[in-house]
């Protein structure tokens, strides 16, 4: 079996079983959980050419050839990818630069699949939306701390409500997308139903 084929398979089990016990007893960390989520056959669990090129589990050629460049390492094709590169991309790429760390297990893992699918800036403007606070695609100061004040104070008394109210954000966004991009129309059923699958998945955690 290859390497990006064994790391589906232990993903994919992962999340089923996730999904079969809603997280009772089980210890997956929140970045385990959100790659769980993202690496399901209906989200980005294989190898597609698309207007962004060659892609292997949602990391495109270009992002990988830099990923190896910077650890001394041949280019080779993205279908090739390990496991061990397709966790340490996701990480430095996507789920530290968006701060995921920072957040409650539901919404981290919100933020991480908008920063996969979208880009980082564009999960920072989701999120800046949903508190909301001024949009700029920027985690500063003010965006931090209207965060933080919205998991104490929301958090206790509403549990998923923060991030169903980052997903109706990135909905919104979508439809924007669209409005402003019509030829974008034919790709909207498609994000909607990875947000719808998104919810579920999110309301099986515990609260």
């Amino acid at each position: 079996m290859r390497d990006s084929e064994s790391l589906y398979s232990t993903m994919a089990a992962a999340s089923a079983a996730w999904d079969a016990h809603h997280g009772k007893g089980y210890t997956m960390t929140p970045f385990e959980l959100a790659q769980a989520f993202i690496l399901r056959p209906s989200i980005e669990g294989g190898f597609v050419i698309d207007d962004g090129g060659p892609t292997m589990h949602g990391v495109r050629q270009v992002v990988y050839d830099k990923y190896r460049a910077s650890v001394g390492l041949p280019l080779q094709s993205v279908e090739l990818i390990a496991p061990a590169e397709v966790s340490a991309i996701m990480r430095q790429e996507y789920w530290r630069p968006a701060h995921c760390a920072s957040m409650p297990t539901d919404l981290a893992i919100c933020q991480f699949d908008a920063a996969y699918n979208m880009g980082v800036e564009e999960a920072i403007k989701i999120l800046q939306r949903a508190l909301p606070v001024p949009i700029d695609g920027q985690y500063g100061e003010e965006t931090a701390r209207v965060l933080a004040n919205c998991i104490a104070l929301e958090q206790p008394r509403a549990p998923h409500g923060l991030a169903q109210r980052y997903l109706d954000a990135r909905v919104t966004v979508y439809h924007l997308i669209v409005a402003a991009k019509p030829e974008e129309a034919q790709y909207l059923d498609t994000w909607l139903r990875r947000v719808a699958d998104l919810r579920t998945y999110i309301g099986g955690l515990p609260t």
